[in-house]
């Protein structure tokens, strides 16, 4: 006699992955058999499929494993067998082990359901039992009835036969959390009792990476398991079974993404359309939106459930300049495998969309409806604001090169810039202003002025409160118009101080917002030159520690070159009017000092 054995992608101990194979073999084949691999084949969840349902018509099978990683299909592939397992007249009954904690609530749940002819998904309740067990008793003599629990009934599983279905299939999940909290030998013992139910079959859905880890599994898989059918599944396959039903062109944006991320955790991806749906049923995320906010549903998601196979963290995601801007020499392994993961997924930068909104979402559960609203209003804003920076780069590319000038086209834009001037950043306007100035009436750029500066004083404040060198480089360039609002603004915040007071703070290195740069810059050869003759000794001292630092060697490009030049053309004058007077030989001597006496002389331009 001879049976057909039809081995399926199992696995030795190195955990080398076999090709689906049929072997056509005597009935002496050991019931647990290796065949040697098939190098590079991969069971794709059709495969899988085929191959469970091909065990399922074995008698040599009564108990297969069906193993994989988390997230990778097993009880969708259970759910999926259930039309085909019936017509092969098989009654299938699901029991999840994350539900019991002992060997006893895991017989009663299996027994209840084989008496009841139902699944159980959670704990039965005390009434639920208690109707087992009179049923149990309806069939006994008086001298073999129970009252206790089912748990007690496995000796008499033969006596009850009659009972249960003719051929149960009998699916217990998440094997691994069981083998936490029960005994390996009775939950051996367990299983094995159950086989001898006339035509059971037993499937275990197993996550090997988990249970391997423990002794327990290698004594399962030793004595119980009859064949091992390992379910590796595919980036396709996930994304068909995860995503579901969406819009084609979302479809392809989320599968773009995931096959980038190279995600295959099915329950990820559902996370990502749950996440996706929820965003869209709040009706606030327009078509064209899309496209913009999928590739973060996904990169996010991917992170914050731990499977997106990249040390990246959430925190990076959010700030990622924290990776850009940092010398690469100082990067550990996993923030160079974070960086290369954000630079080769082009997410631009993370913006309130995900720190506002997507992320509070995955972490707290709670959708932030307000927020979401207030972002999509922001997104159109940045888009009318982008849509405008676009045109006026092509404007000045025109003006540059076209041999017809575009004079209908500017005005086109800034008709368009003057009714979005709300929006409008401040180097986007200045770029406005200057183009009207050169390009069309007189009296156009001052009109975006003032429009603009009327309508951001919250962006002027800002502007105006800089520390003072990131104020003088950023001011560079702008134009009188928008420089002179912020200057008004920066005056009223920080009036200027006294030259003494100048020069207190400039030596005790103060909060630079209280504008001394500019008040030494801006004072003149005279003021300069009446302060050194009037200041205290601890004053002048004080200037000079100011000079040996900051102003004794000005270049054009210093920020102190101004302050620099006055400074020492006031020290000129007051040793050549009076050479000989106190003021002149402690300036002499400090000079000297500094290694700069040339720079007293008349001629000297230093």
């Amino acid at each position: 006699m001879s049976s057909t054995y039809v081995l399926a992608l199992v696995h030795t101990a190195q955990d080398e992955p076999f090709a689906y194979l049929q072997v056509h073999s005597p009935s002496g084949l050991p019931a647990h058999s290796v065949i040697s691999p098939s190098k590079g084949d991969h069971m794709s969840f059709n495969q899988a499929k085929t191959a469970l349902l091909d065990a399922l018509r074995l008698s040599e099978t009564p108990v297969i494993a069906l193993h994989g990683d988390w997230g990778s299909g097993k009880t969708h592939l259970w759910n999926d067998i259930l039309p085909e397992a019936k017509t092969l007249e098989f009654h299938p009954i699901y029991i999840s082990c994350l539900n019991h904690n002992s060997i006893d609530a895991l017989k009663s749940a299996t027994l209840s359901a084989l008496l009841i002819g139902q699944s159980t998904t959670a704990k039965f309740t005390a009434k639920a039992t208690e109707a087992a067990i009179g049923y149990v008793n309806s069939k006994l003599p008086d001298g073999l009835k129970i009252t206790t629990s089912l748990a007690d009934l496995q000796s008499l599983l033969p006596s009850l036969l009659e009972s249960f279905p003719s051929k149960p299939l009998i699916a217990f999940d998440d094997i691994e959390r069981a083998t936490d909290k029960i005994d390996a030998t009775e939950l051996l013992g367990f299983i094995t009792h159950l086989t001898t139910l006339g035509s059971a079959k037993i499937i275990l859905i197993i996550n090997k990476n988990e249970i391997s880890k423990d002794s327990k599994w290698h004594e399962l898989r030793e004595k119980v398991i009859n064949m091992e059918i390992a379910l590796t599944i595919t980036t396709d396959n996930s994304i068909s079974i995860g995503l579901g039903q969406m819009p084609q062109k979302h479809l392809e944006t989320f599968t773009n993404c995931i096959k980038q991320l190279n995600i295959t955790n099915i329950r990820t991806i559902q996370r990502m359309r749950r996440t996706y749906r929820a965003l869209d049923e709040t009706g606030h995320i327009l078509p064209h939106q899309w496209p913009f906010l999928i590739p973060s549903i996904a990169l996010f998601v991917g992170i914050h459930q731990g499977t997106h196979k990249n040390p990246l963290t959430i925190e990076q995601a959010l700030n990622p300049y924290l990776l850009k801007f940092e010398d690469p020499e100082k990067l550990t392994e996993d923030q160079r495998e974070a960086k290369s993961l954000l630079d080769e997924y082009k997410l631009v930068h993370s913006d309130e969309f995900e720190s506002q909104v997507l992320v509070p979402y995955l972490e707290r559960g709670y959708l932030d409806r307000a927020a979401l609203k207030s972002y999509r209003e922001l997104f159109d804003r940045r888009q009318r604001i982008s849509k405008i920076e676009e045109n006026l780069r092509l404007a000045h590319h025109r003006i540059r090169w076209d041999t017809n000038f575009p004079r209908d086209e500017i005005n086109r834009l800034i008709s368009d810039i003057l009714k979005s001037v709300d929006i409008i950043d401040l180097g986007t306007i200045n770029a406005a202003i200057k183009l009207a100035d050169e390009h069309l009436s007189s009296s156009t750029g001052p009109q975006i002025a003032q429009e603009w500066i009327s309508s951001h004083n919250n962006e002027i404040n800002t502007f105006a409160k800089m520390d003072s060198l990131q104020y003088q480089h950023s001011i560079d360039g702008l134009h009188p118009l928008l420089c002179s609002a912020i200057k008004t603004e920066r005056h009223n915040l920080f009036p200027a101080p006294s030259i003494n007071q100048a020069f207190d703070d400039l030596a005790s290195n103060r909060d630079e917002n209280n504008g001394y740069i500019a008040r030494l810059n801006d004072a003149s050869i005279d003021e300069l030159e009446d302060f050194l003759h009037t200041c205290s000794s601890h004053s002048r001292q004080t200037t000079f520690d100011v000079f040996s630092r900051y102003l004794r060697n000005g270049t054009p490009t210093d920020i102190f070159y101004k302050a620099s030049q006055s400074f020492k053309e006031a020290c000129r004058r007051i040793t050549s009017k009076n050479p000989n007077s106190r003021l002149a030989k402690i300036l002499m001597r400090e000079f000297a000092r500094a290694g700069m006496t040339s720079a007293l002389t008349p001629s000297s331009k230093q």
